[in-house]
């Protein structure tokens, strides 16, 4: 990107600033981003922001007692701004187009690497190549500012107003509801195959003989050997319990791809009503094929509006497939008030660096979209089957997130599977994953929902 951003660029990383301190008219008056020198020509001391028009070349700097990367940085200058004897501030580095360049996604338009399913993964980004996919970057950028900018004001007698979104942190914790039925008819027949050796097996000789022998006691005497995955009722009271009010998003099987969720209309209807007498919230899980369909995404909103009688606030998408234009073009046009897919499948931490709700950059119109996006930044299958990792690895990344939230008044997002809570595939889990919520409230995390989020963001 080796040239300057343009005033709709600017002025898209100045809203997002705004949710962090006041930009009043008496402030913003102050701000220059035209060609400057440090002569002090204007009687009046100013804000210069220093603007790149070269390519990156990315440094590091210390801030916060961390090595913060910035993508343009200004040559023969190693600090982040300076005043004058005049009293003029000079933002030294380019942090404006850096912290665009994150919040935009720009990377994703400049870059055509993509898995089988279509995602940017975390190995395609650059936060990968610099090693800062656990730092939620553009909070460092805006926290330089603010400091900057509280100096600035103090100095000049100018009312200024630090921002956070939270005392401490919030906790997003929600939940995607692709599989019910564990075992189906259709899942105990296949699993018959495979212990014959007819299908390829997917477990052991043993474990597949158990499942069958429960997968048929399931289907004989359904109440007294209850589905393993049809567990979200409880898990929403478990949450309850703790103070917790998650968002479960509902998958409705229109592709090949989707899980095999199991259930009628009707009992649809019956666990969404059961979910919000709990707290919680009800979001929809966009099919695989609704990436670049916009009429599969409208078919399922009418098919959740059947289902549940109300009009869903938020979306995520299925295996997190998303174009950040199409995609939320059509989430945008089909009436949704955030998105919650921006999240890297096969690593934890920020895909656009941030650990706030942020709307995304329409580059084709040049405009901010009038959707927010929550940002996804743990998913369980990320560290335990893309990395391999365990149960210990998963609780240093979510402690490391929440250290990052804690430090801007931030949020931590955690997306857990109900049908990833199975003993037999995860030992330890039926005790790790209880602790592991409770220890976030615990730190005195704030419990929201996804609504939550977009209504508390809108008040900064």
């Amino acid at each position: 990107m080796n040239r300057l951003l343009n005033k709709q660029e600017v002025d898209y990383v100045l809203f997002h600033l705004g949710h962090h301190c006041t930009l009043h008219d008496e402030l913003r008056a102050r701000f220059s981003f035209e060609s400057w020198n440090e002569c002090g020509i204007c009687e009046i001391p100013q804000v210069h922001f220093y603007q790149s028009n070269k390519a990156m070349q990315p440094v590091s700097l210390i801030w916060l007692q961390q090595s913060v990367p910035v993508l343009f940085p200004q040559e023969g200058f190693e600090e982040w701004f300076s005043f004058d004897d005049n009293g003029h501030l000079y933002i030294r580095q380019d942090i404006i187009k850096s912290a665009f360049f994150f919040l935009s996604g720009l990377q994703e338009y400049d870059r055509t690497e993509r898995d089988e399913h279509g995602r940017f993964l975390h190995r395609h980004s650059l936060q990968h190549a610099l090693g800062v996919g656990m730092m939620p970057v553009v909070n460092y950028y805006f926290d330089v500012l603010v400091h900057a900018l509280s100096l600035f004001c103090q100095r000049w007698d100018i009312p200024f107003e630090r921002k956070r979104l939270f005392s401490s942190f919030g906790f997003w914790l929600s939940h995607d509801v692709d599989r019910l039925a564990y075992f189906s008819l259709r899942q105990t027949l296949k699993r018959m195959l495979q212990y014959c050796g007819i299908k390829q097996r997917t477990s052991s000789r043993n474990q597949l003989k158990k499942d069958i022998v429960r997968g048929l006691a399931h289907l004989i005497f359904p109440h007294r050997f209850p589905d393993p995955w049809q567990n979200i009722l409880s898990m929403a009271e478990d949450e309850a319990k703790l103070g917790i009010r998650s968002t479960y998003f509902l998958l409705f099987r229109q592709h090949y791809m989707d899980g095999r969720v199991g259930l009628k209309p009707l009992r649809h209807r019956q666990m969404i009503e059961s979910f919000r007498r709990s707290g919680a919230e009800v979001g929809l899980h966009g099919s695989y094929a609704s990436m670049h369909d916009a009429a599969v995404l409208r078919n399922q909103i009418q098919e959740f509006e059947q289902a549940a009688g109300f009009t869903p606030a938020g979306i995520r998408q299925h295996y997190l497939r998303t174009d950040i234009s199409q995609t939320l073009a059509s989430q945008l046009d089909t009436g949704f008030q955030y998105d919650a897919t921006l999240g890297f499948a096969d690593a934890p931490g920020y895909r656009n660096g941030y650990c706030y709700p942020f709307k995304p950059f329409d580059f084709s119109k040049q405009s901010i979209m009038d959707i927010w996006e929550l940002p996804l930044m743990l998913m369980e299958v990320s560290v335990l089957e893309y990395q391999q990792g365990d149960f210990e690895h998963l609780q240093l990344v979510a402690t490391k997130l929440a250290d990052e939230a804690e430090k801007f008044g931030g949020f931590v997002s955690l997306l857990w599977h109900n049908c990833r809570l199975r003993e037999e595939d995860y030992p330890g889990v039926s005790s790790f994953y209880p602790n592991l919520i409770r220890e976030m409230m615990v730190r005195n995390a704030e419990s929201i929902t996804g609504c939550d989020l977009v209504k508390l963001i809108r008040t900064l």
